[in-house]
């Protein structure tokens, strides 16, 4: 009987639930999204990861999380998903897309990078909202995803996704009990 193609492996099940019960902590914490990126590789043949999300105040797309990435391309790395073709796809077929047409489907700017020759854009998004993306690649060595990649690669974007819903909502409510402290603060002086 021929698996079907929509199932994780147990061991990519078992990486998205180990990477769910880490919400229980600060899903704000830029070490979770590093794990979303590692098991992104460790999980399929990729060898780096990095996890973009939206930033709505500064109206960029951010790097929130990497694996095997050098951090001096981290700490300059921005974009916007109108001069990003592959993540608008990725995106609008949600579905993990792959490009060696870097010249095309990614910004002028990170067009040549060194030893990226091909790579894998992962839409992070659910229930319709667009919150990222998470590419990877292979250190430059030519490949091919295969199905179970594909799904484990969507399966990791919608835990980020999760992640990134329950940090906002995090932030808040945050937000609104500092808002209450301060209201009651201001009736306490006013009586």
């Amino acid at each position: 009987m021929e698996e079907q193609k929509d199932l994780l492996s147990a061991d990519a099940l078992d990486a998205v639930v180990r990477l769910l019960f880490e919400l229980d902590g600060d899903p704000g914490d830029e070490s979770f999204y590093d794990s979303i990126c590692e098991a992104a590789c460790r999980q399929t043949s990729m060898q780096r990861g990095l996890l973009f999300l939206y930033d709505a105040e500064r109206r960029l797309v951010l790097p929130v999380g990497s694996y095997g990435v050098e951090p001096e391309i981290i700490a300059h790395t921005y974009g916007t998903l109108e001069e990003t073709p592959i993540a608008q796809r990725a995106l609008a077929e949600d579905a993990v897309m792959e490009t060696s047409d870097l010249a095309s489907d990614v910004p002028a700017r990170y067009a040549n990078l060194p030893s990226v020759n091909k790579l894998t854009c992962t839409p992070v998004s659910a229930g319709g909202r667009w919150l990222g993306v998470l590419f990877a690649d292979r250190a430059g060595e030519e490949f091919e995803l295969s199905e179970e990649e594909r799904v484990t690669m969507r399966a990791l974007g919608r835990t980020a996704a999760l992640a990134s819903q329950v940090h906002e909502l995090t932030r808040q409510r945050e937000r609104g009990r500092r808002l209450n402290d301060r209201i009651e603060l201001a009736r306490e002086v006013h009586e």
